[in-house]
């Protein structure tokens, strides 16, 4: 009898396990609402929002809403979107993954590599519990959101993480700051300084053996 539990114990985890993994990832945007959280009219303002921050500093906040997490943890849920919508992050990547689950009044800061040092998991978790899940559990999903993204947006205003320099392939279609714009400008200097002094230094070198050449032909005439 307690074996038959004991299979019956392990089914019931597969299952349980089965169910959390089937929760699904929707395509990657600034502002998803799958539970319809928000008016049209706080997505629109919350929307604005996450761009201006976007513009003025580099560092993207993403926002996912779901209708319930079936029984896995925010952090492990938010993990997998994370995944599947960074799965080539490095340090330069500058986005924070804000989760939020209706049902379960839940929430979660997931933060991309580039902002780790400037977001940490204390600060993370500070934000949640003084600001963003008391709103929640009023059932005052915009002010909860709002309240989140003002709290990151100082801290990275702070941190100043537009000077850190992203990629070359996201230059394009996305605004930059001056300070990213200087980077590049001094690398691309920087390297065509390099090639003149290696084409100068060959060039030389090449008129040395000619001279060195003629000079040879002269003393054997």
């Amino acid at each position: 009898m307690a074996k038959a539990i004991g299979i019956l114990g392990v089914v019931l985890l597969l299952f349980s396990s089965l169910a959390q993994a089937q929760i699904e990832i929707p395509p990657e945007g600034r502002l998803v609402d799958q539970a319809g959280a928000l008016s049209a009219a706080d997505a629109k303002a919350l929307d604005s929002k996450l761009e201006s921050i976007e513009t003025q500093t580099g560092a993207m906040i993403e926002i996912l809403i779901v209708p319930s997490l079936q029984g896995q943890s925010a952090a492990r849920y938010a993990a997998s979107v994370e995944e599947a919508w960074h799965p080539e992050e490095n340090i330069v990547d500058k986005h924070v993954l804000f989760l939020l689950s209706k049902g379960d009044a839940k929430a979660h800061f997931a933060v991309g590599e580039g902002l780790q040092g400037y977001l940490s998991d204390y600060d993370a978790e500070s934000i949640l519990s003084d600001k963003v899940i008391p709103q929640l559990k009023k059932g005052s999903f915009a002010q909860g959101l709002n309240d989140g993204v003002d709290a990151v947006a100082e801290k990275v205003a702070v941190a100043r993480v537009d000077n850190v320099v992203p990629p070359l392939h996201s230059l394009f279609g996305m605004p930059i700051e001056l300070s990213e714009s200087t980077h590049y400008i001094l690398l691309i200097v920087g390297a065509l300084v390099l090639i003149a002094a290696f084409l100068y230094v060959g060039k030389r070198r090449d008129i040395s053996e000619y001279l060195k050449s003629r000079s040879s032909r002269k003393r054997f005439r």
